[in-house]
């Protein structure tokens, strides 16, 4: 299958990389890529800022926005079927009492790894394989938008801990990352709300006109 890596820590080395296609085993699934996010993390990691391979690898297959299609499970998985879409959550947590508690954004060991960023291999190639406690299953109906989730919940979370420092001021999208579109969008949502209750400002879809960033489609 074809997927792009890049050699962690060297500048403009992304590349096109041939690779075998994964298998769903007992307790995974097997993922075909539908849609890739492209956002400034993954401009950073090919200007060799930062990155790091899975163990045993010299590459870094990057990527971490992304919208799947369950493509084959594993007689183990249950909850998931073939055809439903997906979008898998990036990071794996460590042991600390953090990730432990369901909090992995809070780690405090930093041994966690991270889909297409630390330690293991990202979404951008055809397929991916993949285990459900990691996969979040999206109803058709956000398909449009999909691909944005990841970007959606990072903004999400900063806006429930802005609000437990005080009521949100104007929010302005001064670039075309999908992070700060969607906070734009988010903060917006919040402000315009005459109870300004961040309960009430959970975004948990965005319209179909609401700014992003163009998606990388990998055609099968």
């Amino acid at each position: 299958m074809r997927a792009v890596a890049v050699t962690p820590m060297r500048a403009g080395s992304a590349r096109q990389v041939e690779l075998p296609v994964p298998t769903a085993t007992r307790d995974m699934a097997l993922m075909r890529v539908l849609e890739v996010g492209i956002d400034g993390t993954d401009t950073e990691i090919n200007s060799g800022l930062y990155g790091e391979a899975p163990p045993g690898s010299d590459f870094l297959v990057i990527g971490h926005e992304a919208l799947s299609v369950v493509e084959a499970v594993g007689e183990g998985v249950s909850g998931f079927s073939r055809g439903d879409l997906v979008v898998s959550t990036v990071r794996r947590p460590d042991d600390c009492p953090n990730c432990r508690a369901g909090e992995s954004d809070m780690c405090l060991f930093g041994r966690y790894t991270e889909r297409g960023i630390k330690g293991a291999h990202g979404y951008m190639g055809e397929y991916y394989a993949e285990t459900p406690a990691f996969m979040i299953k999206i109803p058709p109906v956000l398909r449009p938008f999909a691909v944005l989730l990841e970007p959606l919940r990072i903004v999400e979370k900063a806006t429930a801990q802005a609000w437990k420092i005080g009521p949100l001021s104007s929010a302005r999208d001064r670039s075309a990352s999908s992070v700060r579109s969607c906070c734009a969008y988010a903060a917006s949502m919040c402000t315009s709300m005459p109870s300004r209750h961040p309960t009430r400002c959970r975004a948990t879809s965005l319209p179909a006109s609401a700014p992003a960033t163009k998606p990388s489609r990998i055609t099968p």
